[in-house]
C-alpha cells in the first residue's frame, strides 16, 4: 500500500487496527451476533479467539484437567475463562503483578500466584499432587496444559518445569525472534511432552468468530468484565506507557468516534 505520493505506507500485520477508515476484501468481513456490543466485537480481532482458541483447539482442554496460565492479561484473561468452561481443575495464574489476583479469580482462576514474590513451580507441583521428595525434587504433579501468554524467555523455562508427564506447553506468547531459551529435551521425551505453538488460537476465523460471538452475548464469555476501560486515540501514547509498566487489567478499547 502506498499513499498519493507513491511513499510505502506501513501497517502493522495488515491490520491498521487504529485506522478510522479500512479498505478490505469482502472475503474478509465476517458477521458477529447483532447484539454484540462494538466494544466486545473489536475483541474478536484478536485476545478472544488467541485466548479460547489456545484452550479448545490447540491443548484440548477437557473437564477435570489441570492448567496453568503464565500472564492474566487481556489475552490471559480468555485463557483462564475458557479453561473454566471447560470445567477445568484446579487452574492456576502465575503473574508478576499481585493485584491481577481479583480479575484472574473472577473469570475461573481457583488459585494465583505471584511470581514477583516466590518461585511458582514448587507450588505449582504441589498444588497438582506432586510429592516433595528428600532430594528437593518432586514425586508426580504438574499440569495437564500450561499456557504461556507473556512473550518471556524466562516464563517459558518455568511453564515448562510446571508441566506434567504427557503435559502440553501451549506457546501463546511472543517473544523477540533473535531471542532463545533452553528446554531439557530429555525430559521432553522420557516425559512424553509437548511444546505446541498457538497463532490466534489455531482457529478457523469464519467459523469461530460466530460461535464466539453466540457464547459472548451469553455472557459466558463475560467480555463485559475484560473491557476495563476506554481512552481516546490521542492518549495511545499514555495508554502504551501504562502497558509497558504493567498496569493494565483486562482490556482497554479505543473510541474512535
Amino acid at each position: 500500500m502506498k499513499d498519493k505520493n507513491g511513499a510505502p505506507v506501513r501497517y502493522q500485520t495488515f491490520v491498521s487496527g487504529f485506522a478510522t477508515h479500512q479498505v478490505v476484501d469482502a472475503r474478509s468481513l465476517i458477521h458477529v451476533h447483532d447484539e454484540m456490543p462494538l466494544d466486545q466485537a473489536c475483541l474478536m480481532g484478536c485476545c478472544v479467539p488467541t485466548g479460547w482458541g489456545a484452550v479448545t483447539n490447540k491443548a484440548n482442554v477437557q473437564p477435570g484437567d489441570s492448567v496453568v496460565v503464565y500472564g492474566a492479561g487481556g489475552v490471559g484473561l480468555n485463557v483462564i475463562r475458557a479453561a473454566a468452561c471447560r470445567q477445568a481443575n484446579p487452574i492456576i495464574v502465575v503473574d508478576l503483578e499481585g493485584s491481577k489476583e481479583k480479575i484472574a479469580r473472577e473469570f475461573g482462576a481457583t488459585h494465583f500466584i505471584n511470581s514477583s514474590e516466590e518461585d511458582p513451580v514448587p507450588k505449582i507441583m504441589k498444588l497438582t499432587g506432586g510429592v516433595l521428595m528428600d532430594d528437593g525434587t518432586f514425586m508426580g504433579g504438574g499440569g495437564d496444559a500450561v499456557f504461556e501468554v507473556i512473550g518471556n524467555s524466562g516464563a517459558y523455562v518455568q511453564a515448562f518445569w510446571s508441566l506434567g508427564m504427557s503435559g502440553k506447553l501451549v506457546a501463546v506468547g511472543i517473544i523477540p525472534y533473535d531471542e532463545t531459551f533452553a528446554l531439557p529435551q530429555t525430559f521432553l521425551t522420557f516425559h512424553d511432552k509437548s511444546v505446541l505453538g498457538s497463532l490466534y488460537g489455531s482457529i478457523s476465523t469464519h467459523l469461530d468468530i460466530p460461535r464466539y460471538s453466540e457464547l459472548a452475548v451469553r455472557g459466558d464469555m463475560m467480555l463485559d468484565k475484560l473491557v476495563t476501560n476506554h481512552f481516546k486515540l490521542e492518549d495511545i501514547n499514555e495508554v502504551a506507557d501504562a502497558m509497558r509498566k504493567r498496569e493494565i487489567q483486562g482490556r482497554w478499547v479505543c473510541d474512535l468516534d
